[in-house]
């Protein structure tokens, strides 16, 4: 099996993973490289249109996954959605076809590379430092690990 370049951005809500992963698939998909998004939620599987799946696809992602515990709707660039379910979540990211897959939560999950995704507007994520490879943050921290500004996409893509 092929070991995709998997990365999982971690923090609380409004703290910008989102517009980073967006900003990340654009800056690889500009390369030629091919990207695959999952998005782990706790909420109800909906998949409605317009949601972040659709957002990261318009951005170029070659497919999306919105994961629950079990439970995954798969959607391509073409917007149709198949409805999955899976029992183990490294399984279900290794599967995705793509040069990368970037990952946005299991936060308590350490099967992949982690980075924090912080800002001062949102609450702090609070973190084993030795589970994570580097820190997106405005906050001026230092904590032995790489740290970058949500605006250095190159210096983040570089790292990844």
């Amino acid at each position: 099996m092929v070991r995709r370049r998997a990365v999982a951005f971690i923090g609380y809500s409004n703290s910008g993973k989102t517009t980073l992963i967006r900003r990340l698939v654009e800056y690889f998909t500009a390369r030629s490289c091919s990207v695959a998004v999952a998005k782990h939620t706790h909420h109800i599987l909906r998949g409605h249109p317009g949601g972040d799946t659709d957002r990261f696809l318009d951005s170029g992602a070659v497919v999306t996954v919105l994961a629950g515990d079990t439970e995954a709707i798969v959607t391509r660039p073409t917007k149709e959605r198949e409805r999955i379910v899976f029992s183990d979540p490294p399984a279900l990211v290794d599967a995705l076809a793509a040069d990368y897959v970037f990952i946005e939560g299991w936060k308590g999950r350490t099967d992949w590379p982690r980075i924090v995704v912080d800002r001062e507007e949102a609450e702090p994520l609070e973190f084993d430092v030795a589970t994570v490879k580097a820190i997106v943050t405005d906050r001026d921290v230092d904590l032995g690990i790489p740290r970058f500004r949500h605006d250095d996409i190159a210096g983040i893509a570089d790292f990844v």
